[in-house]
């Protein structure tokens, strides 16, 4: 069984609780016409979302994509959270050239917002990238790449000042520079969503042997939304009873499972043995509001139902 399978089936298993709290909350109206008869894995996406960005909101954004693509861009919704969605419409519809598609895929887009957080990120880098329209309708190609979005020059001196670098010390290319540009732009990303400090973010980066901090910084970044305690928990227990350890390049994984338990009010350390256990939300939510949720012995109930 792989990691996704795995996942997907312990969320399956609360399935009753996903959709009755689906069905007693404020529902983005026409994205909830479309819903009737497909998977419950949407409620469980949706719902975070929701909390997150509101239904109103969420439901102009996916409304503005044809019907076929607004399920296909869940995951990269759900990887964003960290970001509010008129930030996120913005650099798709202005430099992203209304590709979805292209949004998930370009880390640069972090470095460029942490140096303009007056708004005009995204206006500044459609000009750096020659895109004149400023407004280009949502649409989602899985086969383009994202474009190359160039560091801005502005970085460069937050380099020189803050980390006394040279400009030429930081460099898009190169990884034996002092601080290459794909690592500066995931550790903003980090400090964007809310991570106390650039260190904070090496010390809780896993283990990664034979991959350079260029490949797995950024690939570390796509959790930025969750917090050190969520992702450390989830990997131990995908590593003890789970398929096995989650590999760097997977971690995204971890986002819509921990996003919508993180809605059940568990807490983060006790969430993954819960859904491990097959442990109801209510209900695990329920033992902790009265003292009784044991965590050792539901890492056991869940080694025991490997």
């Amino acid at each position: 069984m792989d990691i996704q399978e795995y996942l997907d089936g312990l969320m399956a298993a609360s399935k009753p609780y996903w959709c009755a709290r689906w069905d007693a909350g404020p529902q983005p109206a026409t994205v909830a016409r479309h819903l009737r008869g497909r998977g419950t894995w949407l409620y469980r996406m949706l719902l975070p979302l929701i909390d997150r960005w509101g239904p109103g909101p969420l439901d102009g954004f996916l409304a503005s994509l044809a019907p076929d693509r607004r399920y296909q861009v869940l995951p990269i919704l759900i990887e964003h959270t960290d970001m509010p969605l008129e930030q996120i419409e913005d650099w798709i519809r202005g430099p992203f050239q209304g590709n979805i598609h292209h949004f998930a895929g370009c880390t640069m887009m972090h470095l460029w917002r942490d140096m303009f957080r007056d708004g005009s990120a995204p206006a500044r880098a459609s000009a750096a990238l020659g895109v004149t329209r400023s407004r280009h309708i949502l649409s989602y190609d899985s086969d383009s790449t994202a474009p190359d979005l160039p560091f801005p020059s502005e970085a460069r001196r937050a380099a020189r000042d803050d980390f006394g670098l040279d400009p030429g010390d930081v460099d898009l290319l190169d990884p034996m520079q002092s601080l290459p540009a794909p690592v500066f732009a995931a550790l903003a990303r980090f400090r964007l969503a809310g991570w106390p400090s650039d260190e904070a973010v090496l010390t809780a980066l896993p283990e990664s042997p034979g991959q350079p901090l260029t490949v797995a910084l950024p690939a570390f970044s796509r959790v930025a939304a969750l917090t050190r305690e969520e992702i450390d928990a989830w990997r131990t227990m995908l590593a003890e009873a789970g398929p096995g350890a989650l590999p760097l390049a997977e971690i995204w994984r971890l986002c819509a499972p921990v996003l919508a338990w993180r809605l059940t009010g568990v807490p983060a350390a006790a969430a993954p043995w819960c859904a491990a256990a097959k442990l109801p939300p209510d209900e695990a939510l329920a033992m902790h509001r009265a003292g009784t949720l044991d965590v050792a012995g539901l890492r056991v109930l869940a080694l025991l139902s490997r």
